[in-house]
């Protein structure tokens, strides 16, 4: 548990952003949750309960896209550096999400396979809409192309963080251009004009495509830009908030969260999918950035680091661990569940240390032509 990342290696975020690494975790274990515990807790028909606050889980993928848009601009615009090109910016998010992407498409490719092979009319017939299949996967499409995902199905928020990343450089500098007032309005606007834009959509387009569509989660990401940049604006001020504000902040998301656990059905979903909870998760992020106070300090101890580090592994693995599972027919108990879980945990975790680190710095430096800072 020593370890420490390479210094090519090392995001320029200050301290106070550290915490936020440790929330990934528990969205990523919040997703697991949703695919691995909720068929087994539906079939014991006991925890009704559970079983709503479990089903929950996808909103977590949108948490994803905010916090993104949040780190990447503490990262590269926070204490008025300049954006240094798009070029080294892309090469290393290839080298962080797409490796260990493709190693865990390749895993789950033979379960789609032989899931699919009836459907076909036999296993000769499956190979080559498998192979259509696998080569949009491959480019990061499965997310525009209703109908298309299946392979290691959490996969579809890489294709939606792609175009993300594409959109980054561009949107990230004119936000950051903008004053404190400015960057309020425009977060405003973003999450009220993305709801309103979604309820709209959803009268012509299926529930389905929207979910998934990458334009639907827009304006969370930017919105995760928009906290960065009036945070930035007001950090002197935020400084000045006490324990206690900043746990009723966190509170507060912790409340409002448990409200839409329990009870789902007060909005539609593809809402609390596509940036409904932003401004749950700004609370979130708000309290645990603050350098200083109790929830970055509880946040940022190095065991919730690591396992925050691991959990994009945590969140690509789980699905073709659980498959393998499937496929063995292992029977649904509290007892596997728990060794499942860890198997995924210990998996992820010498993934990122052993594979995705190591491959990382590799490729950014081949990419990039030089020792690039890679930031997660």
């Amino acid at each position: 548990m020593n370890q420490t990342l390479p210094t090519q290696l090392r995001a320029t975020q200050p301290d106070s952003a550290r915490g936020l690494t440790s929330l990934r975790f528990f969205a990523a274990m919040y997703v697991v949750l949703f695919h691995s515990l909720a068929p087994m807790v539906a079939a014991s028909a006991h925890h009704p309960s559970l079983e709503k606050a479990i089903s929950l889980g996808y909103v977590s993928v949108s948490f994803f896209f905010f916090l993104s848009g949040y780190i990447l601009s503490v990262a590269y615009l926070n204490g008025g550096r300049r954006f240094q090109g798009k070029a080294r910016f892309y090469a290393a998010r290839f080298a962080r999400i797409y490796p260990l992407y493709i190693v865990t498409l390749i895993l789950d490719t033979p379960d789609w396979f032989i899931a699919h092979a009836r459907s076909y009319g036999g296993y000769l017939s499956a190979m080559l809409p498998t192979s259509m299949v696998f080569g949009e996967h491959v480019l990061m499409l499965q997310a525009w192309i209703p109908g298309q995902r299946g392979i290691d199905r959490p996969n579809w928020s890489l294709s939606v963080e792609a175009f993300l990343y594409l959109v980054f450089p561009f949107a990230a500098v004119l936000i950051w251009k903008l004053g404190s007032r400015a960057v309020g309005f425009l977060a405003i606007a973003l999450w009220i004009g993305g709801q309103l834009i979604l309820l709209i959509a959803s009268s012509y387009f299926s529930i389905d495509t929207l979910m998934f569509l990458p334009i639907s989660h827009l304006s969370t990401f930017l919105l995760g830009i928009a906290l960065a940049r009036w945070q930035n604006l007001n950090e002197h001020r935020i400084q000045s908030w006490t324990n206690w504000a900043v746990s009723l902040l966190l509170v507060s998301a912790g409340v409002e969260t448990a409200v839409f656990m329990l009870w789902p059905e007060l909005v539609p979903k593809q809402l609390l999918n596509d940036g409904l909870l932003a401004p749950v998760f700004a609370q979130a992020v708000l309290a645990v950035s603050i350098n200083g106070r109790w929830p970055a300090v509880l946040f940022g101890n190095r065991i919730l680091r690591e396992l925050g580090d691991a959990s994009y592994a945590l969140y690509l693995f789980h699905f073709p661990i659980l498959h393998v599972a499937e496929r063995l027919h292992l029977p649904q108990t509290w007892a596997v569940w728990a060794i499942y879980l860890l198997l995924c945990i210990g998996v992820s975790v010498c993934s990122f240390r052993y594979f995705e680190t190591p491959l990382r710095l590799h490729i950014a430096k081949t990419l990039a032509r030089g020792s690039p800072r890679v930031h997660s």
